[in-house]
């Protein structure tokens, strides 16, 4: 298909996260998984912020954007990006 003809294969994610502007995941990141981001990047998904001090600190650290899915508020404005509801 022409429109994947300039796609790149990469051997595994640390190679994608390595040049990833904006990284989405569905399960928070490991420590090494961040490690392995750049610096400055964007990342959506669920993260659960409050159990994961040492992922958030990290994040902080290396200046890491981050969109808990999980904190979208459950109203009805909201609800097209409420993840929880899509989920049910």
């Amino acid at each position: 298909d022409e429109d994947f003809a300039d796609v790149e294969i990469v051997a595994d994610a640390a190679a994608l996260y390595k040049d990833a502007d904006l990284i989405f995941k569905v399960t928070p990141p490991t420590v090494e998984e961040l490690g392995q981001m750049k610096d400055g990047c964007t990342l959506v998904g669920f993260m659960v912020p409050s159990k994961n001090a040492d992922m958030m600190k990290l994040m902080c650290d290396k200046k890491i954007t981050s969109l808990a899915m999980e904190l979208v508020p459950r109203i009805t404005r909201a609800q097209s990006m409420d993840a929880l509801s899509s989920q049910a």
